[in-house]
């Protein structure tokens, strides 16, 4: 898991530079709103540029602070607490790409080298999101449901 913590400040950070890079150069209106096929639909000020990279600042720094909780340490050894733990490292890992894939196609859009961020874009966002939430969903319940069909002597209930 730390590599992948590290693999989420890498992003954040090669997204950060790829926004300041850009931005000079931007033309005043950019695309800020995308429809369900992936076509912008609303314009805004080239100063919006800066909204998701914030978010993704915000997600990231939010999930440091999680440490600062004071937690028992006999819940930290709960695998539900350490499956939690683990979807919610590599959900952030996955905003930040994916924040840092809509502002690219944003630029790219501002500057008419591509049209839309692509029909699929929302379809497969949706999965990369769903899929790791779902698996840790289920190693957490599977880990509950264990627990609930044990007898008062510890025994499992057959």
């Amino acid at each position: 898991m730390r590599l992948i913590k590290i693999c989420t400040w890498v992003f954040l950070i090669l997204y950060w530079i790829l926004v300041l890079y850009h931005y000079p150069n931007l033309p005043e209106q950019i695309p800020t709103h995308f429809n369900i096929m992936g076509e912008a639909d609303a314009l805004g000020s080239k100063s919006n540029i800066f909204l998701l990279p914030a978010i993704a600042t915000a997600i990231v720094l939010g999930m440091g602070s999680t440490k600062r909780i004071k937690v028992d340490e006999s819940a930290r050894q709960e695998p539900a607490y350490t499956n939690a733990m683990r979807m919610a490292i590599i959900l952030h890992c996955t905003l930040v790409f994916l924040f840092a894939g809509i502002s690219y196609q944003s630029i790219q859009i501002a500057f008419q080298k591509s049209s839309s961020l692509g029909m699929f874009f929302l379809p497969m966002s949706l999965v990369v999101i769903f899929i790791p939430m779902g698996y840790f969903m289920w190693k957490i319940f599977r880990g509950a449901w264990g627990k609930i069909c044990l007898k008062k002597d510890g025994t499992q209930i057959r």
